[in-house]
C-alpha cells in the first residue's frame, strides 16, 4: 500500500509520469467510445485529466508548469511541421478565405468573452479561461497563463490566476466540444452526404492529375527524387537538368503539386524526374539530392544560422 501511495500520490517525476501516462492511456480510451457515430477523439483526454482530478490526484507543480509548456511547445510544432509545406499555396487559393473566416470567429469570440466580462463581473483569468476553452483553442490558453504571469506580480496572485484560468477553461472546453458535436449533426439536418463529397474531391484531385499523367505514354523511364539538397531550393524554372529530363510530377506533404516554372521547390519534396537514360536520372539525383541525412544536415545547418542570428553575442 505504501509504495502505490509513493507511486501515485506522493509527488516526484516518477508520480507525475505515471498519472499523467495513466490520463493519456484513459483518455485514448474514452475518446474511442463512439455516441450516435460521433467520438470525443484527443478530447477525451480533457475529460479523463478532469475525471482523475475530482478524485484528488494532483502534481508537483513545478513538473506541472514544465509539462504544460512542453507539450503546448510539442502541440504548435507538430500542427506546424503539418501545414507549413502547404501553406503558402493554400493561402493563394481558399486558404486566404478560410483564414478570413477563422479571424472572424475568433474575434466575434473574444468580444463575446469581453460582453460576459462586463455584464456578469468575471474576473480577467476566468474570462481568459472561458474564452480559450469556448473556442477550444489550447495555444490560446498557453498565452494567457504566460500573460497572466508576466503582470500578476506576485507569486501567489500568480499562482491563483493560473489556477483560475485553468479550471475556466476546462469548465467551458466540453461545451466548446458539444459546439463541434452539433455542427457536425447539422450534416444530417442538411442532407449532406459525406461518402458523395469525398468522392466528388477525389474526381477534382484525379482531374488536376490528368495533364501531369498525360506524359506517362513518353516511353521515358522515371524516378522519385527527394529534395535533400539546399543547392537545390530553386524555381523549377532554374533548376538545370541534364538535357531531355523534365519534372513531372511534385508531391509535398502528401499533396500532388502541379509542376508550374515558377514553383519553388522545398525541402522534402518528391519529384518525379522523367529522363533519356539512367545516367541523366543518376546526374538528376546528384542535382536534388536524393539523400535524407543531407537533408536533415541541411535542416540543422539552417537552424543553426537562425541561432547565430538570434544571439549574436554567444
Amino acid at each position: 500500500m505504501e509504495l502505490l501511495t509513493e507511486l501515485f500520490v506522493t509527488h516526484g517525476p516518477v508520480q507525475t509520469v505515471l498519472v499523467l501516462s495513466a490520463t493519456i492511456v484513459f483518455g485514448i480510451l474514452l475518446g474511442r467510445i463512439s455516441i450516435g457515430g460521433i467520438r470525443f477523439g484527443i478530447g477525451g483526454i480533457l475529460f479523463s485529466g478532469i475525471i482523475i482530478g475530482h478524485f484528488g490526484f494532483s502534481l508537483d507543480p513545478g513538473l506541472l508548469v514544465f509539462t504544460r509548456e512542453f507539450g503546448l511547445i510539442l502541440f504548435v510544432y507538430a500542427v506546424g511541421m503539418q501545414v507549413g509545406p502547404v501553406f503558402l499555396e493554400s493561402l493563394r487559393d481558399q486558404g486566404l478565405r478560410l483564414n478570413c473566416i477563422a479571424v472572424f470567429i475568433v474575434v466575434s469570440g473574444a468580444l463575446i468573452a469581453v460582453l460576459c466580462w462586463k455584464c456578469f463581473g468575471l474576473s480577467i483569468p476566468q474570462t481568459a479561461g472561458l474564452f480559450s476553452g469556448a473556442v477550444t483553442n489550447t495555444p490560446a490558453l498557453g498565452s494567457a497563463s504566460e500573460a497572466w504571469s508576466l503582470v500578476s506580480g506576485d507569486a501567489e496572485a500568480a499562482a491563483y490566476g493560473l489556477r483560475v484560468i485553468g479550471m475556466a477553461y476546462a469548465v467551458a472546453y466540453p461545451f466548446g466540444i458539444f459546439g463541434i458535436i452539433l455542427t457536425m449533426l447539422l450534416r444530417t439536418l442538411l442532407r449532406i452526404n459525406v461518402k458523395a463529397e469525398l468522392q466528388h474531391i477525389k474526381a477534382l484531385e484525379h482531374a488536376n492529375r490528368q495533364p501531369m499523367e498525360a506524359d506517362a505514354d513518353d516511353g521515358l523511364p522515371r524516378r522519385e527524387l527527394v529534395v535533400t539538397r539546399p543547392a537545390a531550393l530553386v524555381k523549377l524554372a532554374a533548376l538545370c537538368l541534364p538535357d531531355g529530363a523534365h519534372v513531372t510530377i511534385l508531391r509535398r506533404a502528401d499533396v500532388i503539386v502541379p509542376p508550374a516554372p515558377g514553383l519553388q521547390l522545398r525541402l522534402e519534396d518528391r519529384v518525379t524526374v522523367a529522363a533519356p537514360d539512367a545516367a541523366a536520372l543518376e546526374c538528376a539525383a546528384r542535382l536534388l539530392g536524393d539523400n535524407v541525412k543531407e537533408g536533415m544536415e541541411g535542416a540543422f545547418g539552417i537552424m543553426n544560422v537562425a541561432k547565430a542570428l538570434a544571439f549574436p553575442g554567444r
